[in-house]
């Protein structure tokens, strides 16, 4: 009768253990997804403002789209054409959205990258560095490097 008390107590024991190493892992699984990545950083130089947005989607844990948004503001004229003729570049590249909105000094660029639809090529250029053999990406380590180049970085979940 012990016997089997006791091995009732071990079966509760083991099955209960699991469960709630299952719901921890489960609990972990969802922490951990995150569906998007901003980071931020903005420069000033002498009569210079620069701002950088770059915003990461995911589904699955696979990058789906970035985007790049930059905001300047400076007393050089040149900055709006240099601008505006990357934007015809860009535009005709496969999976690749860019618009410009611009004066004399100031201007906002924005780029958006689907990444399904870049060429090989054209897919460094949306942080494919980052992109682990499994499709998934490496949240930490692109965290990591942005902070180290001076962008504070948000995980939404």
């Amino acid at each position: 009768m012990k016997k089997i008390l006791l091995l009732f107590v071990i079966a509760v024991f083991f099955l209960t253990g699991c469960e709630s190493e299952e719901s921890s892992n489960s609990h972990k699984r969802e922490i951990k997804e995150v569906t998007s990545l901003v980071c931020m950083m903005t420069e000033e130089k002498e009569e210079e403002v620069k701002e950088y947005i770059i915003e990461l989607s995911f589904y699955e844990g696979k990058l789906i789209t970035k985007k790049d948004t930059f905001n300047w503001s400076n007393s050089k004229k040149e900055s709006c054409d240099f601008y505006k003729k990357r934007e015809e570049i860009y535009n005709e590249m496969a999976g690749v959205r860019d618009t410009v909105t611009c004066s004399d000094t100031n201007g906002t660029r924005t780029t958006i990258y689907t990444i399904s639809e870049l060429i090989p090529e054209e897919v460094r250029s949306a942080e494919s560095r980052y992109i682990r053999e499994s499709g998934e990406f490496d949240y930490s380590s692109y965290k990591t490097y942005r902070q180290n180049e001076g962008y504070h970085c948000v995980e939404n979940h």
